[in-house]
């Protein structure tokens, strides 16, 4: 490729389409509003300040079937003067289908004839591929038969493991992945990822090679499996780099486990649950060469194994496979970070009742750590603990914004679920946790929500609905709520969106 490269005429140069994810997942809403509704304003106000002469299309997917991978539609070809249909066409979007990304992205390649011609995809989703596509190899794909194709990548409320599924969908072809969690960051986002697909007004300067980051990684030689070794760091870091253990050989985006950088130099990383040869690397996604330091180390047996997460949401219910001494008063338990008590743990599980064991996060957030504890003729010992990361996490109240005075309404749940849990419906500033006007509790752990109903209070006005989580001593919190308006004109029949 030439150093120097100059643009293409703006009607037959890096033409462009937005590809919209319109699956059921963007009825979830951020601060109270739907991403749908987010997405169709920050659209309508990015493409205002477009020139004319700007070639842009648009192709959704999900948005007219429920369930069908193959519901992709090229809503707008790319043509100069479309940002006014392009906003016309995202707000008749009926977002409840599917995410086949992998293949819209593709389609949208073709529309663009990206074999022959410059062409960029802005892909905008809040999720990832769930229709059995690899977007990493259709990157490489693209990037090896394209002229001059680019795919960025703005991922909408994505968590970072998820944005770093998608990322190299965009690094493959040169592009970039932007992370936005709100209405100011998806437009910002939004604007960035379509300004750095726009054609050049004149002559390009050669691009300057990229600074590649240096680090260095300090931990054991060996460890137990399933066990969290401290790993100690020093880099020049970005906000996307994070420490992982993969397999010996394994490609950079590959891992076992992974784990943020955080605010200190030392970070805590869990080991794999298989015995063998592995590396701990410092990982620069936008890195030229992303594997920036790696050290080996050997995982081995342990006498004692606790498999579970790193970190989980307050109140969040979750399994821990477990190896260590029969016993039928051992057990497996939460307790604060540095203490060495035996009693009074705020979640614990009985070795004798199964394994996987199944316990419940408590709903204080804060460093905690999993347990196994053996009990001995006339004392308790400690056999192996491991750090548990206990954070505030999501969670959401999906509900009509009005409903009619004592009108049954169905309202849906996310986050953790267990059936001490409830949502309720209160008059406003009401803090106790009995006395509600109605509530229903939730559902089977592990599930991502849970959907019930209430019953609209006979006066008319404002009221809140509450999450409330309830831990094992019986301790509550509220973690999320919503204002609804009992409205003697609002309908009598509301419902939900349907999930995706």
């Amino acid at each position: 490729m030439a150093e120097t490269s100059f643009a293409q005429d703006a009607s037959a140069g890096a033409r462009t389409i937005i590809v919209m994810d319109g699956s059921g997942s963007m009825w979830g809403q951020i601060n109270g509003v739907p991403k749908l509704e987010i997405a169709r304003e920050t659209v309508a106000e990015v493409l205002k300040g477009l020139p004319q002469e700007r070639e842009i299309g648009l192709v959704a997917y999900g948005h007219r079937t429920r369930g069908d991978c193959s519901d992709i539609e090229i809503m707008v070809p790319p043509a100069a003067g479309t940002a006014d249909a392009i906003s016309q066409a995202v707000n008749t979007m009926r977002f409840q289908g599917r995410t086949p990304l992998s293949d819209a992205v593709r389609r949208a390649a073709e529309e663009l004839r990206f074999t022959e011609n410059p062409a960029t995809v802005v892909l905008v989703t809040d999720g990832i591929e769930t229709c059995n596509a690899d977007p990493c190899a259709l990157g490489k794909e693209l990037e090896q038969s394209g002229v001059e194709f680019t795919a960025h990548v703005v991922g909408f409320g994505l968590t970072r493991q998820e944005g770093l599924e998608l990322s190299c969908l965009a690094r493959n072809t040169g592009g970039s992945y932007f992370d936005a969690s709100d209405r100011e960051g998806l437009g910002k986002a939004l604007d960035q990822a379509i300004k750095t697909a726009a054609p050049a007004a004149t002559p390009a300067a050669p691009a300057p090679e990229p600074v590649q980051p240096e680090a260095t990684l300090d931990a054991a030689d060996s460890a137990a499996i399933t066990s969290a070794v401290k790993v100690t760091w020093t880099a020049t870091r970005s906000e996307r780099d994070y420490i992982d253990v993969a397999p010996l050989g394994a490609p950079a985006f590959e891992w076992a486990s992974w784990v943020e950088l955080g605010d200190s130099d030392k970070v805590m990383l869990r080991m794999p649950p298989e015995p063998g040869d592995y590396v701990i690397r410092y990982i620069a996604p936008d890195a030229a060469e992303p594997v920036v330091a790696s050290r080996p180390i050997k995982v081995v047996e342990g006498d004692f194994v606790l498999d579970g997460p790193l970190t989980v949401q307050v109140g969040e219910s979750f399994r821990v496979n477990w190896r260590g001494p029969e016993g039928e008063e051992n057990y497996i338990d939460i307790m604060e970070k540095g203490s060495t008590a035996t009693e009074n743990e705020p979640s614990y599980a009985w070795a004798r009742d199964g394994n996987p064991a199944e316990l419940m996060a408590p709903i204080t957030a804060g460093e905690y750590q999993l347990r196994y504890v053996v009990q001995g003729e006339s004392a308790r010992a400690v056999g192996l603990s491991v750090p548990l990361n206990v954070i505030l996490g999501r969670a959401e109240i999906e509900a009509a914004e009005e409903v009619a005075p004592g009108a049954e309404f169905p309202v849906r749940a996310r986050g953790p679920q267990n059936s001490r849990h409830w949502v309720d419906i209160v008059t406003p500033g009401f803090s106790e946790f009995s006395g509600e006007i109605g509530y229903f509790y939730l559902g089977e752990p592990g599930a991502p929500f849970t959907e019930g109903s209430l019953t609209a209070p006979a006066e008319p006005g404002s009221y809140d609905l509450r999450y409330v989580i309830e831990g094992m001593k019986g301790d509550r919190r509220v973690i999320a709520r919503r204002t609804i308006t009992v409205s003697p004109g609002a309908s009598a029949d509301v419902s939900l969106a349907p999930v995706e």
